[in-house]
């Protein structure tokens, strides 16, 4: 496991950065409702992982489903609004549907996600990360979005405080040079799976939520 999965946020608290849309994740998590969020910005500024962490407090692994945007099928999305319909393996819990670099799903992918987004099951929930503009988007998709907007804006300090911490964690003394020098990353990679479910085959015979 590299560092970036080894130390990557687990809560919305130990994100850097972005106050005001870890705030409103911060309140979707205190009182969750069945919603559409796209967490919008630069690539390695913690949308992701904010993403991750939403789940981590609302979800079991289980419950997580994870896609990448250039991956998504017809029979992929199907398959996952099925899994979003079944009730959550923990009780009392939510389904959460990450669908990173979703700027890349196709136009047909985007068209068939408007029509799933009309009708979001109970207690479940859809988050989408964007690297980059919108020019790409189906407009009535994007008209059904929370968006949040992330940005590399006051994020050197936090930055280099984490980037402290985790040398400190490795037994690493970070020189103050390399420091001054922190800008977020801008290494776009597909996320790793995180102990949960990408299909729903292990679902079957699952009861649908009322």
């Amino acid at each position: 496991m590299n560092l970036c999965d080894t130390y990557r946020p687990a809560r919305l608290a130990d994100v850097a950065g972005n106050p005001k849309p870890l705030a409103i994740l911060s309140a979707l998590v205190a009182r969750p409702f069945p919603s559409a969020w796209l967490l919008e910005g630069p690539s390695g500024i913690g949308k992701t992982s904010a993403a991750l962490a939403v789940a981590g407090a609302l979800a079991s692994g289980p419950d997580t489903l994870q896609m990448v945007g250039p991956d998504v099928t017809a029979d992929s999305l199907r398959a996952a609004w099925d899994t979003l319909r079944l009730c959550a393996w923990r009780a009392g819990g939510w389904r959460i549907l990450i669908i990173d670099e979703a700027d890349a799903m196709t136009r047909t992918a985007q068209t068939l996600a408007l029509g799933y987004l009309e009708a979001i099951p109970p207690r479940a929930i859809v988050l989408l990360t964007s690297n980059e503009g919108t020019d790409s988007w189906e407009p009535r998709l994007l008209s059904r979005l929370k968006r949040l907007h992330f940005t590399a804006q006051g994020m050197a300090n936090a930055g280099a405080a984490r980037l402290t911490a985790i040398a400190r964690a490795e037994g690493y003394a970070l020189p103050a040079s390399r420091l001054r020098r922190v800008r977020p990353a801008r290494v776009a990679r597909r996320p790793a799976p995180v102990g949960h479910h990408r299909h729903p085959r292990a679902l079957r015979g699952v009861r649908r939520c009322q």
